[in-house]
């Protein structure tokens, strides 16, 4: 960030602009993007999301002002979007029951590990050959990922309609459209994510540039403290998975780790260098709850024929909201009067807000009916 700033001479509020971008593509096409899943199905879908990626951040590389690199964000926006409908598509399709926490944990690993490299990469990779280098590496990366991808994940065959170890087949039918967008939990676990990523992408956004310019941290250093951040939440995702397909509901676990995961955020302004690596370590662990419960609560409702799978679609709008308002909201309250004190306290009403929205889901078991894919459509057996 802060060579991008310095490069193009941008102001706090345009740098996190550049960041939270492409989330706007994600409000808009969220829910537009659950139609383009079911009707291109998984494996096309995304394929179609990892080339949008790697297209935008070689465009990234070559570009020459800042509204064309503002443009390439938009482009990775579009791959981002689709492949955060297409990976709980896919789990769905192959995983039920416990299992299917399991695999959203598995996945939710994408994040952190994605951090921990380029935290760890991209600062040695610019100090080489400029911060353009780092959006090359990117680009060379999501093709790589491409071609894994569709070596690996197959559209399932339409015959496959085993019944769930936790529960036979009952033939009902999946809820429409308009039941979907009626059901308060989804719009609970919406305003969640909308209030998590707030807090993670801002705080990832700005936190370097804190060390860098308040405790006098080298960049490098101070990168590495957050490759540290995400490194500590890849066992403790996993932990997650394993831990959220045990538990009855997820309301309490997810109000506490949002608490337990603002506090630090917070504090990091308060304390001295030497209190924040150990403050790093303890959101990194935590971070990993809150997202995986989500996913996991909103496949879980597909599951049980509450809703469709455009519930994954509106889950997606309250996270792209928060990853969006965040860093700008950020950036411009540090470029205030306040300074970075006011933007770190900027997170307690954010915390609250998820924290109110985790203790008022409903918190009931129910034995879910099996879901099967024909291949590219969800269906209950």
């Amino acid at each position: 960030m802060p060579l991008i700033m310095a490069a193009y001479h941008l102001s706090g509020a345009e740098g996190g602009v550049l960041m939270s971008i492409f989330a706007v593509v994600g409000i808009a096409l969220s829910i537009p993007s659950g139609f383009i899943v079911n009707t291109l199905g998984y494996r096309k879908a995304g394929i179609l999301g990892v080339a949008w990626i790697a297209v935008g951040s070689g465009l990234g590389a070559v570009s020459t002002g800042a509204m064309a690199l503002l443009a390439t964000r938009l482009m990775e926006g579009v791959g981002l979007n689709l492949m955060a409908i297409v990976a709980p598509t896919v789990i769905s399709a192959y995983f039920q029951g416990k299992k299917q926490s399991i695999a959203v944990g598995i996945w939710s690993v994408w994040y952190p590990l994605g951090s921990t490299i380029t935290f760890a990469a991209a600062p040695l990779i610019a100090s080489q050959w400029g911060w353009r280098s780092v959006w090359w590496f990117g680009c060379f990366y999501a093709a790589a990922a491409g071609i894994l991808y569709f070596a690996s994940v197959k559209t399932l065959p339409a015959h496959r309609t085993e019944p769930d170890q936790e529960g036979q087949p009952d033939g009902g039918e999946m809820p429409g459209s308009r039941q979907t967008l009626l059901n308060r939990d989804v719009w609970k676990l919406s305003v969640m994510f909308l209030a998590f990523a707030f807090v993670y992408v801002s705080f990832v956004t700005w936190t370097p540039t804190f060390l860098l310019q308040t405790r006098g941290v080298a960049l490098s250093h101070a990168a590495f403290a957050m490759s540290l951040f995400s490194l500590v939440s890849l066992p403790a995702t996993l932990a997650s998975g394993w831990i959220l397909g045990r538990v009855a509901s997820i309301g309490p676990i997810c109000a506490a780790t949002m608490a337990l995961f603002c506090a630090p955020a917070i504090a990091i302004c308060f304390v001295g260098t030497s209190h924040a690596l150990p403050l790093l370590v303890i959101m990194g662990i935590i971070s990993s709850f809150p997202p995986v419960a989500i996913v996991s609560r909103a496949a879980k409702l597909m599951h049980e024929r509450k809703v469709s799978a455009l519930a994954v679609s509106m889950v997606t709008v309250g996270q792209n909201t928060g990853i969006f308002i965040g860093p700008i909201l950020f950036g411009s309250v540090m470029e205030s009067s306040g300074g970075w004190t006011l933007a770190y306290t900027m997170y307690v009403p954010i915390a609250f807000l998820g924290i109110a929205a985790a203790l008022l889901l409903n918190g009931r078991r129910e034995t879910p009916p099996a879901q099967r894919w024909d291949g590219n459509k969800l269906s209950t057996q």
